[in-house]
């Protein structure tokens, strides 16, 4: 199912942190979405197909909003082994 930016969110910033409806990308949420982060930079993303380094959305959002998302979908925490200061939650 194709999903377009301005269905979750709030407020959307070409540049800089976007806001969303935490809501509504729990619904939407499955095995394309992942939460990357680095240093303190979070970021919203849902690939096009597993595996694939196509985006179909790629935001900034705030670190208060990654963290509801992250308690309320119960979401696993991947070190990355190449950067020190990379993650993504699955």
């Amino acid at each position: 199912m194709e999903i377009q930016k301005s269905e979750i969110t709030k407020t959307f910033n070409d540049t800089g942190i976007c806001e969303i409806y935490i809501e509504k990308v729990i619904e939407r949420w499955n095995h394309l979405w992942f939460i990357s982060r680095w240093h303190d930079e979070y970021t919203l993303c849902k690939q096009l197909r597993i595996n694939s380094k196509i985006m179909q959305i790629k935001m900034q959002i705030s670190e208060h909003q990654a963290k509801e998302l992250i308690e309320k979908l119960n979401l696993a925490c991947n070190k990355s082994l190449a950067f020190n200061h990379a993650w993504t939650y699955r």
